[in-house]
């Protein structure tokens, strides 16, 4: 778990994007993104109610597992924290033997970005919607909880 930037813009909407690619030599690259579209950018939608911020996997362009319709995770009631994890396997275009494979970790909540927000909380919903990535059925992973 990582600390968020010391300089978050000030939006409804931040995120904080964190990837490490062997092209990298597995360092640590780090963005922020804010604004309407800023969840978009981490495949995210995010929705208001009178119960708080519902929040739906977006469509992935992976080759597997296929994400064709947005997925509700979960709905965040002011100051709750949650975190969702997910793999899927990438194809490049049709003219290469190009694939790649990411793993995510997204934790998310609905309340003002600080640089300790997600050191100091205890997510209150995690959705874990790993797979095994060559297809074949996995064995349940212990130790993770599944709450709506």
């Amino acid at each position: 778990m990582l600390p968020l930037p010391e300089d978050l813009p000030d939006d409804a909407v931040v995120g904080h994007d964190v990837t490490a690619s062997p092209s990298g030599g597995y360092r640590l690259f780090e963005r922020v993104w804010s604004g309407a579209g800023a969840a978009k950018t981490m495949s995210l939608d995010l929705s208001s109610s009178d119960d708080g911020i519902t929040v739906h996997a977006a469509p992935t362009s992976a080759v597997y597992p296929r994400l064709w319709a947005s997925r509700r995770l979960f709905t965040l009631a002011p100051g709750e924290a949650a975190r969702y994890e997910a793999n899927f396997r990438f194809r490049g275009c049709q003219c290469t033997a190009n694939w790649w494979y990411e793993e995510w970790t997204v934790n998310i909540a609905n309340a003002a970005a600080t640089p300790e927000l997600f050191l100091e909380r205890t997510p209150r919903h995690q959705v874990d919607h790993r797979v095994n990535l060559y297809g074949a059925h996995s064995p349940k992973r212990t130790g993770s909880a599944h709450r709506r």
